[in-house]
């Protein structure tokens, strides 16, 4: 790690030596810390977008991107948003909001079953089942459809 160079250069280095019979900058001879055997280095979100920008930095260089920058932005915004715990709450209420749904649902079949016996629920729990599934197959179709417009569009714009 420590340089040698001519007189006169010595401002070029970024880190020189020191000179002879002088201390060593600590920084030097740092060693980080070990870590217990066999426990693996915590990997975290600025790592990944630390690498993510790497990627992005080599295949400017080299001319094949490996990272698309809109991906690049998407990890940093994610690491923004961890960083700042935006995405935690929003996950809770999304999860009440969920809960609240689940005991809203359990009231209305304790009612139903209450009020009209078990077979109606069965009746009617078909029904949704048959409705849920219904809208399952015409949202696939329609993702499917647009997937396919996108692809008829795509060769007309690279023209």
């Amino acid at each position: 790690m420590l340089s040698v160079c001519a007189p006169g250069r010595r401002e070029l280095l970024r880190y020189p030596a020191s000179l002879p019979g002088r201390v060593v900058p600590h920084w030097v001879n740092a060693v980080p810390a070990p870590r217990p055997l066999g426990q693996l280095p915590v990997v975290g979100v600025e790592d990944l977008a630390e690498l993510a920008l790497r990627r992005c930095h080599e295949g400017l260089q080299s001319g094949a991107q490996a990272v698309s920058v809109q991906a690049y932005a998407a990890i940093m915004r994610l690491a923004w948003q961890i960083e700042h715990d935006e995405a935690i709450p929003a996950r809770d209420r999304a999860l009440a909001e969920l809960d609240e749904a689940t005991q809203a649902v359990e009231v209305l079949r304790a009612a139903i079953i209450r009020k009209h016996g078990h077979d109606q629920w069965g009746a009617l729990a078909g029904e949704v089942k048959e409705q849920l599934e219904r809208d399952r197959q015409t949202r696939k179709m329609r993702e499917h459809i647009a997937a396919a417009a996108q692809a008829v569009r795509r060769p007309q714009r690279s023209r």
